[in-house]
């Protein structure tokens, strides 16, 4: 009776995607403050501590259909209600489907805030005729990621989730530590671990308080997604003054990423391979060589 007559099409309602000419710049304000020190103790050491917070405002977004057609048949708000085009027996599925949809183009209507700690350690020591080690740790730990999708819904946090509006893995906390060996002779050797901690699958959102719920890992499989680590080796030899060559593996030990499913529930986001590629590793290990020419 809330939905009305709206005869079945695969499953699907008519859907409206795309530009819009009234769109405006998003709006952001930044602002960052770091501390670098470098002790006089400790020859060739480097540590840096930058803190950061960017607050975003007139997002360019969409409104996601499902919570338009809910909205606007629970509650009769125009906002929602002006989206949506029904043809003339009253269903959301006929042709032609640019007439008669639910209509989802870009909008200026969220906002965002993110703000983190981005943290390095460098030491570099020099063991005369036996060469130079480097150490490099970066890391990065996120402190929130705050995202308000619509005026006056809840604001939630996607630190260490993934899925629903979250879309892709935010990572709480990511590093890369860089191990290099440069000999006397022209021949240097490199390791790199690289680090992302777990997430968990977001079930729910609750579009008035912002609250997450998330599923549970014991029905589904990719409820969470677990930390992954990966090392990389390579070697590198200056052949010439300004010819070098390189050789290396990336993920030595062959890690599988994550899984998630494909159909039923499939996640959202920028998933592939039933996977993230933007994420995480997924064309195993790699072994590559190359050469560097500077002129």
């Amino acid at each position: 009776a809330l939905f009305g007559f709206v005869p079945p099409d695969s499953g699907q309602l008519n859907i409206l995607i795309g530009g819009n000419p009234n769109l405006t710049p998003e709006v952001a304000n930044t602002y960052t403050f770091g501390a670098i020190y470098q002790p006089s103790q400790v020859p060739d050491l480097t540590i840096s501590v930058d803190y950061y917070n960017i607050s975003l405002k007139d997002v360019i977004s969409a409104i996601p259909p499902s919570f338009t057609l809910n909205t606007c048949l629970q509650s009769g708000d125009p906002q929602f209600c002006s989206l949506i085009t029904r043809a003339p027996d009253g269903s959301l599925t006929n042709l032609p489907r640019t007439s008669f949809n639910i209509q989802a183009t870009s909008v200026n209507i969220a906002a965002n805030n993110i703000s983190g700690i981005d943290g390095r350690v460098a030491y570099s020591y020099d063991f005369d005729d036996w060469g130079v080690f480097n150490w490099d740790y970066n890391a990065s730990y996120t402190l929130n990621n705050s995202q308000i999708p619509l005026p006056g819904s809840g604001e939630f946090d996607c630190t260490g989730y993934f899925d629903s509006s979250c879309q892709n893995p935010n990572f709480a906390y990511s590093h890369n530590l860089t191990t290099r060996y440069t000999t006397n002779f022209d021949l240097s050797v490199a390791a790199v671990w690289r680090h992302v901690s777990g997430v968990e699958r977001v079930s729910a959102i609750d579009g008035a308080t912002g609250a997450i719920t998330v599923f549970d890992p014991t029905t589904l499989a990719s409820a969470t997604l677990p930390s992954v680590n990966y090392l990389d080796l390579a070697i590198f030899y200056d052949l010439f003054e300004n010819v070098q060559l390189r050789a290396g593996v990336n993920n030595v030990f062959d890690v599988d990423p994550p899984i998630v499913p494909g159909f039923g529930p499939s996640p959202t986001g920028n998933q592939s391979a039933q996977s993230y590629p933007g994420n995480y590793d997924l064309t195993g290990r790699f072994i590559f060589t190359g050469v560097n020419i500077r002129f």
